[in-house]
C-alpha cells in the first residue's frame, strides 16, 4: 500500500518557512559588477527532517552561471533549514525560485515568485 501524500497545507506552511528562512541569507553576488545580470534560479532541494539539506540542484538556470552558483551558495549559508514538522515525512523534495534583480541586497534579491 502506498505512503499517504503529505497535508498540502502542512507542506505550504512549511514551504513559506524555507522561504522566510532563506531570504536572509540571500544577497546578490559581490563578484558581479555593472551592468549587473537578473534572473530566477529555481533551486531543487531534499530537505531532511532535522533541517539539513541532502541534496540540491538547479532545477532552472538563471542563464547567468555566477547567479545559479550564488543561490546554491545560499542554500549552504541557510543550512540548516527549519526542521520539518512531525505531520510531513522524513524528507520533502522543494523547488524554490530566488530572483536576483539590479535591486537585490548587495543589489536585489527575491525568494518567491
Amino acid at each position: 500500500m502506498p505512503a499517504a501524500a503529505p497535508d498540502p497545507g502542512a507542506v505550504s506552511d512549511y514551504y513559506r518557512r524555507v522561504e522566510s528562512h532563506l531570504a536572509r541569507f540571500h544577497a546578490y553576488p559581490a563578484s558581479l559588477t555593472s551592468p549587473r545580470p537578473t534572473g530566477v534560479v529555481r533551486v531543487g532541494l531534499i530537505v531532511q527532517r532535522d533541517g539539513r539539506v541532502m541534496d540540491a540542484w538547479i532545477e532552472t538556470s538563471s542563464g547567468v552561471v555566477s547567479l545559479d552558483d550564488a543561490a546554491l551558495q545560499t542554500l549552504k549559508r541557510a543550512e540548516p533549514l527549519p526542521g520539518l514538522p512531525a505531520t510531513l515525512p522524513g524528507a520533502i523534495d522543494l523547488i524554490v525560485p530566488l530572483r536576483y534583480a539590479a535591486s537585490t541586497r548587495g543589489a536585489g534579491v527575491r525568494v518567491g515568485e
